[in-house]
């Protein structure tokens, strides 16, 4: 019985030893995102992880505009570089990370990987994309009473949406960028039908209150889904200076606040402006197809013709601009900007979008220029501009206000260098012909060939294949025989 259970456990041995090894399990790592983020809000990402080995490392690079917060691992586990943020694991296999989102609208991308304890390097799988849906630009602040725009921002609400602004206590809806027909109001609440448009403005009057007040808003998407409008909420009304009463002595109080009326693109509003024409606060508009932006900084000096302060602005599309030298093309949209002869000090900045495949054939993108047009000269001139490939834009420096465009000369081809004609070569004169050579004598026939026979190879004659079957049979039969008579022999001589 011993002797058989060795021999058993000698044999599970040996089966332990021959057994393949076990599979090494190969790390893994993913990371979950919301499908969007309101623009500016925190939100988090949950990582799992699992078989990094005793320690593991994950990097993520965050998209640009965003802002890493905290995560439910130790301070002294997370290291931050600009946009990468490196997360250290000492075994754990899942945490979240809390990031503040971009405000800038439309899809941004995450990336990462998982460095197990050989260092070797994974791709984090999961989600990568989130969607900033919406935001909303306004001003720190106004006066009270006055006019001022606010600019909503849109991206992926499919084929059609509307946004929903609810405003605060005292303010009054005035205009918006959009057509009268896409605009519903009721008491405070606003409602802007989107068939498309990603970027519009509207305009409101701000209420006598001073203080802070709170704008709020949704935007809904083409299946009914709401989400909030990120950005500014927050505005402060501040209360205009009022004028001094005079004293028994007579003295006069000061003087009432004074306002630059504008109208950019369609939209109206009101800015401070001091009694030398001094900006009081940034002025800044873009065009309702978004393809140009004014920006005029607080402290810029803008006065008129006459060189009085500015107590108005306005830009609007030049339908009918003054032509252009011959060679030379008008690119996308002319406006008008006034009044004439406005001044800047120091010029102000408008940048222009272009549609790199509108442009006319021989126009080269890098040579466009921002023209404007000269009443004394009658022609159009060039603006110091300077041209962004990559983003298709132009921005130039302006100092005074008339007739702006994007311009665009035709290269010319280079001119063909002519081919020198060849110098003909003279004919070579011909050489005497060769006198005929005598014909050579008729060679005798030559005998007919005799026919030689060929001799018939002897064929091999193949021997008879052996049949052992036939011998093998015979022989049997003999010994057979042979055995039956000894048998009757001996059985004879018993009997």
């Amino acid at each position: 019985m011993k002797r058989i259970l060795l021999i058993m456990l000698i044999a599970a041995l040996v089966g332990l030893a021959l057994a393949p090894a076990g599979t090494v399990m190969a790390a893994s790592a993913s990371r979950s995102l919301p499908a969007s983020a309101t623009a500016g809000a925190d939100f988090d990402i949950d990582i799992n992880t699992a078989d990094y080995g005793a320690f593991g490392q994950v990097v993520e690079t965050l998209p640009p505009g965003f802002n890493y917060v905290s995560s439910t691992l130790s301070a002294a586990a997370v290291t931050t570089d600009g946009q990468v943020v490196k997360f250290t694991l000492l075994g754990e296999t899942a945490f979240s990370y809390t990031v503040t989102a971009s405000s800038t609208v439309g899809s941004h991308t995450f990336s990462g990987i998982l460095k197990d304890e050989d260092k070797a390097e994974l791709t984090l799988s999961g989600n990568t994309q989130i969607t900033v849906p919406a935001n909303r630009s306004l001003p720190a602040s106004v006066a009270t009473d006055a006019n001022f725009n606010v600019v909503i921002n849109t991206a992926d609400y499919g084929v059609f949406g509307q946004v929903v602004e609810t405003l605060p206590l005292g303010f009054s809806y005035v205009s918006s960028t959009l057509s009268l027909a896409a605009v519903t109001t009721d008491g405070l609440v606003v409602k802007f039908t989107l068939l498309g448009e990603t970027v519009f403005s509207y305009t409101v009057t701000a209420s006598s209150a001073v203080g802070s007040h709170t704008f709020s808003g949704i935007l809904k998407d083409e299946d009914k889904v709401e989400l909030t409008l990120g950005g500014d909420t927050q505005i402060t009304v501040t209360s205009a200076p009022t004028p001094a009463v005079g004293g028994g002595d007579g003295g006069a109080g000061a003087p009432p606040p004074t306002y630059v009326e504008t109208n950019l693109f369609g939209i109206e509003g009101r800015f401070r402006i001091d009694s030398d024409g001094k900006i009081l606060a940034t002025i800044e508009a873009t065009s309702v197809d978004g393809m140009v932006t004014i920006y005029i900084p607080k402290g810029t000096i803008a006065r008129d013709k006459d060189g009085k302060r500015l107590k108005g602005l306005q830009v609007a599309i030049d339908l009918s601009p003054p032509a252009p030298s011959e060679g030379n093309y008008i690119i996308g949209l002319a406006y008008d900007f006034g009044p004439p002869g406005a001044t800047f000090d120091p010029p102000i900045t408008v940048t222009w979008k272009y549609d790199p495949d509108a442009l006319p054939e021989n126009v080269v993108e890098k040579d466009l220029v921002v023209g404007y047009f000269d009443e004394d000269e009658d022609e159009w001139e060039e603006c110091p501009s300077k041209v962004n490939t990559a983003a298709n834009t132009i921005t130039a420096e302006v100092s005074h206000f008339t007739h702006f465009a994007i311009l665009g000369a035709v290269t010319p081809a280079p001119t063909p260098t002519p081919t020198p004609a060849p110098t003909p070569t003279p004919a070579p004169t011909p050489a005497p012909a060769p006198s005929p050579a005598p014909a050579p004598a008729p060679a005798p026939p030559a005998p007919a060939p005799v026919p030689t026979v060929p001799t018939v190879p002897t064929v091999p004659t193949v021997p008879s294949p052996t049949n052992w079957l036939l011998i093998g049979g015979i022989i049997a039969a003999v010994v057979i025989a042979g055995l039956l008579v000894y048998f009757l022999l001996i059985r004879r001589r018993a009997y």
